[in-house]
């Protein structure tokens, strides 16, 4: 039973819309490209003008650090730039529907929005993971330009200086751990979008355990559980229209 519902859902999947991995996701990277970014842009503006003016009796990293405030700057700024992009390709099911005031569109038109909102999300995605990027190597030199910055010159070195520049070296590392957990977490959540919109069975393993020993791949449906499972979908596709859709 288990299977033919599986199955019954891959079938549903395959008429409906494309969606992200997770639904706050598209909201979550505007968030960071629109709000975030130009913020941490002017942040690293502000310290690159800032470091460059220190003594090296100060700070005699203070050139190279003033280097990873500028690049910091300038990433932040390709953030906002590709979070356009990216956001130009947003559109929810709702708002695309909204284009048909006169009315839902015949079978024909409803595949070929289908087809075209699935073009913008492959769109979306693409920009918004460039953003990412860029953003996430934006954060991390912002970072090693603040623990530069806190370097001390020899001679004088003082306890706060010592525990600034210990917090600005664990925090590069945290970032690092960040990206690299962040990533398995994506392939494991991608992971599992394919395999529900294969119709195949999803593991509630952790992430970790899915990195190191994959799901097995499952043979195919036999013909007569694809139509089994055809079946249910469209049962159930009428008792959701109800007796409005006659």
């Amino acid at each position: 039973m288990a299977d033919h519902e599986s199955h019954a859902w891959q079938e549903r999947r395959s008429r409906r819309w494309e969606v992200p991995t997770s639904f706050g996701l598209p909201e979550a990277r505007t968030t960071m490209g629109l709000v975030a970014a130009p913020f941490l842009a002017g942040f690293s503006l502000t310290a690159a003008v800032v470091t460059l003016s220190l003594k090296p009796i100060v700070s005699p990293w203070h050139e190279w650090a003033s280097s990873m405030f500028f690049a910091a700057a300038v990433l932040f700024l390709l953030t906002v730039h590709a979070t356009l992009w990216a956001r130009a390709y947003l559109a929810t099911a709702k708002q695309i529907w909204d284009w048909w005031p006169e009315g839902p569109p015949d079978a024909g038109d409803q595949a070929h929005l289908r087809a075209e909102q699935k073009t913008h999300a492959r769109g979306f995605d693409k920009w918004a993971g460039r953003a990412v990027i860029t953003y996430d190597n934006g954060v991390f030199l912002a970072l090693l330009g603040m623990t530069f910055v806190v370097i001390p010159a020899d001679g004088h070195k003082t306890a706060a200086r010592v525990v600034a520049l210990v917090v600005g070296c664990l925090a590069c590392a945290i970032e690092l751990l960040w990206r690299v957990l962040a990533r398995l977490s994506r392939a494991r959540m991608n992971r599992r979008k394919d395999r529900m919109e294969q119709g195949l069975p999803v593991s509630e393993r952790a992430w970790w355990e899915l990195y190191f020993r994959p799901e097995p791949v499952l043979p195919e449906p036999e013909p007569d559980e694809v139509a089994r499972g055809r079946a249910v979908a469209d049962a159930q596709d009428q008792k959701e229209s109800g007796p409005d859709a006659h």
